[in-house]
């Protein structure tokens, strides 16, 4: 009577199984590797703006905010406009500046949004260039404290919120 062995312990099905095993094992390695020798690339501040907080007219205090503009320089000549006030009224006849501007949704720990200064609750799209402008690039990262992008005051990190891709507008 001669037994019959399972095809899951076949000379052929283990050489593969380890084959396959010592691939996966290398090629996860491998990528852990490459992300730890990722050097997160510095970027200079090329200007500086700040936000005056108030909170029921009373002054809270000042949030100063540098702007990476070699970076993405049309994204931060948008910013830096609105916080200044200096380009007048927008397409919609509002002016482009943050002054009076409420942040309209703060989740503790994560997440402070302001800035629509068409209706004050984060539907509004206008920028410098008309409503909503393309993105730039994506070059940094929300990594670490007191990074900068543009905009929607997001834990550490400044950041232009867009509903999609080239949606940018403030």
């Amino acid at each position: 009577m001669r037994r019959e062995m399972s095809i899951l312990v076949q000379p052929r099905c283990l050489l593969l199984f380890i084959a396959l095993s010592i691939f996966l094992i290398f090629a996860f390695s491998g990528a852990k590797r490459e992300e730890e020798n990722t050097v997160e690339e510095e970027h200079e501040i090329t200007q500086r703006v700040y936000l005056d907080v108030d909170i029921d007219g009373q002054r809270m205090g000042r949030i100063v905010i540098g702007l990476y503009g070699e970076v993405v320089p049309k994204t931060v000549e948008n910013f830096r406009a609105l916080c200044t006030g200096e380009k007048g009224k927008g397409a919609n006849g509002k002016a482009l500046h943050y002054k009076g501007t409420p942040l309209h949704r703060i989740v503790s720990g994560f997440v402070i949004q302001g800035g629509d200064i068409i209706h004050g609750d984060g539907r509004g799209r206008e920028s410098l260039y008309g409503g909503s402008f393309p993105d730039e690039n994506f070059k940094i990262k929300h990594s670490h404290a007191g990074s900068l992008i543009c905009k929607s005051l997001i834990v550490y990190l400044v950041s232009v919120r867009s509903d999609s891709m080239d949606t940018n507008a403030f």
